[in-house]
């Protein structure tokens, strides 16, 4: 009788190999949802997710399921809710800033000028209604590019005399004081005539 032996290579314990699973993340929705994969359970999925013994409980509840209901490889099993997953906004292009409109020029217009040469007979050196129009007087109007040089002789009576149609701008009003009156104003001033006025 023969014993034959034979010697076999000893072989190392094949390493447990990790199975990975994704981290769940938020939906736009706000559901944390995990994919059923095969050999899955309620207990299983809970511990994959390190939810504890009251996970599967709270797994259970959110999927309207009991301990006796199927893990069904492929279906979405509702894990809990958080906010949306953060979404990084893309460039897009740059909005196209409205055209400037030109600001209007505004056009030249006139007014007219009032001026009175009044006998100031309180000598308060403003015109009162009953104080009247000194005549013989000179009233002369220009502007500061001497386009316009108008001169009129004062009237007697109530009511001043107008430079109508003048353009718009800057003129110089000078009078003359007849004999026998003295002046309780200046007797120059230069003021603005805007366009559309009547100014006294």
């Amino acid at each position: 009788m023969f014993l034959l032996t034979t010697s076999l290579p000893a072989s190392a314990a094949p390493q447990a190999q990790f199975t990975p699973f994704p981290t769940p993340t938020p939906g736009t929705d706000g559901r944390i949802i995990y994919i059923a994969q095969e050999n899955d359970n309620w207990w299983r999925i809970a511990a994959i997710f390190g939810m504890g013994r009251e996970g599967v409980n709270i797994i259970l509840e959110l999927n309207d399921a009991t301990n006796e209901t199927y893990v069904i490889p492929g279906e979405e099993i509702l894990l809990g809710f958080g906010g949306p997953a953060e979404i990084t906004p893309t460039a897009g292009p740059s909005p196209t800033p409205a055209p400037s409109l030109p600001t209007p020029t505004p056009q030249p217009g006139s007014g007219t000028l009032c001026v009175i040469l009044y006998n100031d007979i309180n000598g308060d050196s403003i015109r009162q209604k009953e104080e009247p129009s000194i005549p013989d007087g000179a009233i002369s109007v220009s502007d500061q590019s001497d386009e316009v040089s108008l001169t009129e002789t004062t009237l007697s009576g109530m009511e001043p005399f107008c430079f109508e149609e003048l353009m718009q701008g800057e003129y110089t009003i000078s009078v003359a004081v007849p004999d026998g009156y003295n002046p309780t104003t200046v007797l120059s001033y230069i003021l603005v005539l805007d366009p559309g006025t009547e100014t006294y």
